[in-house]
């Protein structure tokens, strides 16, 4: 069954508030998953540029291009922190610079790319930015659901994935360093 839209993504858009929020209380059948935008780090699958361009174009080939495609976007800094914080809540350790050298993909963070490479590959793109999901999430329903077709929702303005502020982030790292046993703790605490 071809579903009625297509959530690609982005990584740290507002994905799960949607995905717990709204998409349940549409009668829609969509199919939403981040990782149809690749993944931005080095030692993951799927996480280029190029391989970006396999899976968009993959969904194309797949479902057409008349598919109604979802897709959120964020300002490069804040979305690369985000991503960051988020790796040292699920252990990470590294520093932030240390982090985007070694593990995030150069050029993953081009949005207008990603956003010209999905509008020309499907005629029907719905694009937010994270900025308008922060500042006014209702005015974005209310733009979301006549373009779907549904009716308006309602919905719990629940916060997700929470971003943490520089202490947890050293605390954080601290933590997952000491689980992982290394003993050269003192070379990267401020």
């Amino acid at each position: 069954m071809k579903p009625d839209m297509i959530h690609v993504g982005l990584h740290k858009t507002g994905s799960t508030f949607f995905q717990q929020e709204v998409f349940p209380r549409v009668d829609k059948y969509i199919v939403s998953d981040e990782g149809f935008c690749g993944h931005p780090y080095k030692d993951q699958v799927l996480n280029d540029g190029c391989k970006r361009e396999v899976l968009i174009h993959g969904l194309q080939d797949v479902f057409g291009s008349d598919m109604k495609i979802f897709l959120g976007l964020r300002e490069p800094v804040g979305w690369k922190q985000s991503l960051y914080n988020q790796y040292v809540k699920e252990g990470g350790f590294k520093s932030f610079d240390a982090w985007d050298s070694d593990l995030f993909t150069k050029g993953y963070d081009d949005m207008k790319y990603l956003e010209s490479l999905v509008c020309d590959c499907f005629d029907d793109v719905f694009v937010y930015w994270f900025d308008e999901f922060v500042t006014d999430k209702n005015h974005l329903i209310h733009r979301f659901c006549p373009w779907l077709g549904v009716p308006m929702v309602d919905f719990d303005d629940i916060r997700y994935n929470s971003s943490w502020g520089s202490y947890k982030l050293v605390t954080g790292r601290l933590r997952s360093y000491c689980w992982f046993g290394s003993r050269r703790i003192l070379e990267w605490l401020p």
